[in-house]
């Protein structure tokens, strides 16, 4: 088997291709926010960590991110859909708002029994005039829907549905399990317990006091309400 490991400095993207049994693989490390203007990973970095690795048979890609800038979540998630190797994607950790993007462009995806994924509503901050608010208004509504049909194409949820869990709590959306992405078709596989990154915790920070034990009792209680009226429930 041969290992080659490149990484870009300062971000949390690493890509270490090797050959095993004459398959060529690289397998790509998704660890940071999404979004250079972020300070994480743009989708140039992706592409040229892709591109460095030459023909591949398999791109594995392993994710733990709190999402990030949604452009650059769906640019990601074009490159892979457009990759001629076969892509493989686990959740390691999380994988929230863009980050969930991303993760369907895996033609398998898995996710370990013990991470977590969010879809929300898209966020944005504007300054200006009474138009330019309705401006934007109007399209982070276009963006919300690009989005809800990017799960409808790749779950089991319809637009409509996957656009419902994205606006509980005001937008904030809605969290699962993997027992409960499995169920509604965002993964489909559960892995073993997996490790998470030991900087995972530096995400809350990201996501702030909105996912407080109080807010996620309450996203519970809205989501478990929304699978029972569309009985997506397990029996």
């Amino acid at each position: 088997m041969e290992n080659a490991y490149i990484s870009w400095p300062n971000t949390g993207l690493v890509a270490a291709r090797n050959r095993t049994k004459g398959v060529n693989v690289v397998d790509l490390f998704l660890d940071d926010v999404i979004g250079s203007q972020f300070g994480g990973v743009s989708p140039k970095q992706f592409n040229e960590q892709i591109s460095a690795a030459g023909e591949v048979d398999r791109i594995n890609l392993y994710i733990n991110s709190p999402g990030g800038s949604v452009f650059d979540g769906i640019a990601m998630y074009n490159t892979l859909r457009n990759a001629k190797a076969e892509v493989i994607v686990e959740v390691t950790g999380l994988a929230a708002s863009a980050a969930s993007v991303v993760m369907l462009a895996g033609d398998v995806r898995r996710m370990a029994e013990s991470c977590f994924l969010m879809i929300h509503d898209p966020w944005d901050m504007t300054m200006g005039s009474a138009e330019v608010h309705r401006i934007k208004s109007d399209r982070l509504s276009m963006y919300g829907a690009k989005i809800a049909s990017i799960y409808e194409r790749h779950t089991d949820l319809t637009a409509d549905q996957a656009q419902e869990m994205m606006s509980m709590d005001k937008g904030d959306g809605t969290w699962f399990d993997s027992e409960e992405a499995i169920e509604l078709g965002f993964v489909g596989e559960v892995t073993e317990a997996t490790k998470m990154a030991a900087h995972v915790q530096d995400f809350v920070g990201y996501f702030g006091a909105r996912n407080s034990v109080s807010a996620r009792t309450k996203k519970i209680d809205k989501r478990l309400d929304f699978m029972k009226r569309h009985s997506l429930q397990s029996k």
